[in-house]
Parts: structure tokens; sequence; C-alpha cells
């Protein structure tokens, strides 16, 4: 089984800031995490994602910027109109030429899938011109024993998620809805790696089909 408690420690520290850090990165793929702390959505209070932190932190070690979730004030940054986590986010990634989001979230156990990739709906809005590359990225998860599907049972098509916020905005995102049961020691955990080394080779993919074509592209039109 994975050992994460290093992320968890890290994690700990954190949440002595208010409301939400970031972590720089070289790369140009960031990593949300809203739910890394309980949130508060219609005056209902919601559980924690935890492990979604811990992602985000290993991913940030291999050069990836991320933004997570520190505390609660009262609010859901994947839900409210108005957020501040949001805002900084988007500016964030103006200023650093953030080029992909991927938003972290959490499926209950009870879910029968390992992974939903939301990608904004049937059309994958979300992903703006990067759709062609979906079905490769559910291939990583599959190849990596992980049973993934695509809008089932979310699908982030709402103005407010960060996805869609992030696609608004012209930076397009996939939100990844990841079962507790494969991330969590809670319940099983036993699948965190699997889902760590498929979350590295999904970014070796967006980076490799995707941000590097459009840049050589861009080049070529140029030139």
């Amino acid at each position: 089984m994975y050992n994460y408690s290093r992320f968890e420690e890290e994690f700990e520290f954190f949440k002595v800031f208010k409301d939400y850090i970031y972590k720089d990165g070289s790369k140009k793929i960031l990593i949300s995490c809203p739910h890394a702390v309980f949130q508060t959505r219609n005056g209902k209070t919601k559980a924690a994602e935890v492990e979604t932190a811990y992602l985000a932190l290993a991913l940030n070690q291999m050069g990836y910027p991320c933004f997570i979730k520190t505390s609660n004030v009262n609010d859901d940054a994947n839900f409210d109109y108005e957020s501040k986590y949001k805002n900084a986010l988007l500016d964030y990634s103006n200023k650093n030429d953030i080029k992909y989001i991927i938003d972290l979230h959490e499926l209950a156990p009870t879910r029968t899938m390992d992974i939903d990739i939301a990608t904004g709906g049937k059309n994958h809005k979300n992903m703006l011109d990067s759709k062609s590359i979906l079905k490769d990225i559910v291939v990583i998860f599959q190849n990596n024993n992980l049973n993934a599907v695509v809008n089932e049972p979310y699908s982030a098509t709402g103005d407010k998620t960060i996805s869609s916020f992030a696609s608004k905005n012209g930076i397009p995102a996939i939100q990844v809805e990841i079962n507790l049961r494969c991330i969590s020691q809670s319940v099983d955990g036993k699948k965190f790696e699997n889902v760590l080394k498929s979350l590295k080779q999904v970014t070796n993919t967006i980076e490799r089909n995707y941000i590097n074509e459009k840049e050589e592209n861009s080049c070529i039109e140029k030139c």
C-alpha cells in the first residue's frame, strides 16, 4: 500500500492558512483541489476530500503547480458563483501561462466506477480544443487497472464548477472524480499508486499531445 504520510503531514501544516494555498511549479498544467477540506453548500456541510490534496502535493514534486483549499470559509469553491479560490486560480493561471487545469474530486465508495472524467457534457465543452485526447486519457486509467467512465455520474456542466469557469476563461479543463475506495486508507486505498501513476501519465499526454502540438502548430503558422 502506498505510504502518503509525508503528504498528510504537509497538508496538516497548510491548514493554518485561511481559505487556500498555492504551490508554484515549472509545468503548464495546474492541479486544483477545491474540496480538500469540508465545504458549505446551501447551508449544509459536505465531507472533505483530503486525499486529493495528497495527490496534488505528489504531483507538485514533479513540477506541477497546485491550488489547494485549506480551510472552510462557509463556501464551496466548486459551486459558488463568487469564489476567491476560483478568482485567485484564474489570476495565477493567466500570470503563469497555465495551459490546462485538472480539478480533482472524490466519489463515494458505493459508486461502481473508479474514475469519472467530467468534461462538461456530451460535447466536452470544458476541454475546448483538446477533445481529441479524451480517449487517450480514458485508456490511461484503464491500463492502470482503474475502471474509468466519462461524465457519469458527474459531468461538470454547471457554470459554477471550476472546470467550466476555467474553460469560459480560455483554459481547457477536466474534472477528475476518484473513488474514495481507491485512494483512502480509511476504506481500502490500495489503488492510490495506480491513481497517481495514471495522473502522471495523463499530464504527460496533455503536454505531449496537446500543449506541445499546439505550440508547434502556432510556431509553424507564424513562420
